[in-house]
């Protein structure tokens, strides 16, 4: 399904979407299955629902939402924000400055592409940084509070994250 120029609202349903919004401010739900969502130009909205979904946002500045299963969000140009939603998801916020959404009961992302001192952690449901455990892990850094893994951001060392505002902020 194809958007245009304008600000679009395009809706997948039971099985495999593909949703492209092109130019504008677009809104995009894939809704159950497997879907495929691209934002393109414009500050976008993608939201993936149930399923393995794959979500791009484009230029300008989106929000990223996977819902549950195992996603693939990447945000592109412009600063998104970017929240896997349940599941064990792969996040790429691109350029610009990002926030990657993490918190309890959300499965355990991985965070490909965190840029220090430009992009930010968001704490969702009540967390702060004093219930977090960051733990090295070669080059990566994993995020724990007790026995919940919540997110592994690679090629960033634990001892160079601090606390709210430098790194997280509370979303």
């Amino acid at each position: 399904m194809f958007g245009g120029a304008g600000n679009d609202v395009l809706r997948g349903g039971i099985g495999n979407d593909q949703l492209n919004g092109d130019a504008g401010n677009d809104r995009l739900f894939g809704d159950d299955g497997n879907d495929r969502l691209n934002g393109g130009d414009g500050g976008d909205v993608l939201t993936g629902g149930n399923g393995n979904d794959i979500l791009s946002g484009g230029n300008q500045n989106d929000r990223l939402l996977g819902g549950a299963g195992n996603d693939r969000l990447s945000g592109g140009n412009g600063n998104d924000t970017l929240n896997g939603g349940a599941g064990s998801d792969r996040v790429f916020g691109g350029a610009g400055n990002d926030i990657f959404v993490i918190g309890l009961g959300l499965g355990r992302d991985v965070i490909e592409d965190f840029v220090k001192g430009q992009d930010l952690l968001g704490l969702a449901g009540g967390l702060n940084v004093g219930n977090l455990t960051l733990t090295q892990q070669g080059n990566n850094t994993l995020i724990s509070v007790g026995s919940e893994q919540l997110a592994l951001i690679k090629n960033v060392q634990a001892s160079s994250l601090s606390g709210v505002p430098a790194d997280f902020i509370n979303v």
